[in-house]
């Protein structure tokens, strides 16, 4: 309804296309809830639920490194 995440890093470079719907899910989530830690348990819990522990955390490990790959410095 209202668009996808748009990133637009400090450098001016903008980002709109992110890997996965999870991917931009993630960041959103992250986004909308910061300066509060976030265990890996709880976000795979949350983002797979339906997946046993160990298939959870390797989505989330997977997801993780999409965003370092696609926003790099941005994300920090």
């Amino acid at each position: 309804l209202f668009g996808g995440p748009r990133v637009v890093a400090p450098d001016g470079r903008i980002t709109e296309r992110f890997p996965t719907q999870k991917t931009a899910a993630l960041l959103a989530y992250l986004a909308l809830h910061p300066n509060r830690p976030h265990s890996r348990e709880l976000l795979a819990e949350r983002f797979w639920p339906d997946r046993d522990p160990a298939r959870s955390r390797n989505s989330l490990s997977s997801v993780l490194s999409a965003l370092r790959g696609t926003l790099g410095e941005a994300l920090v």
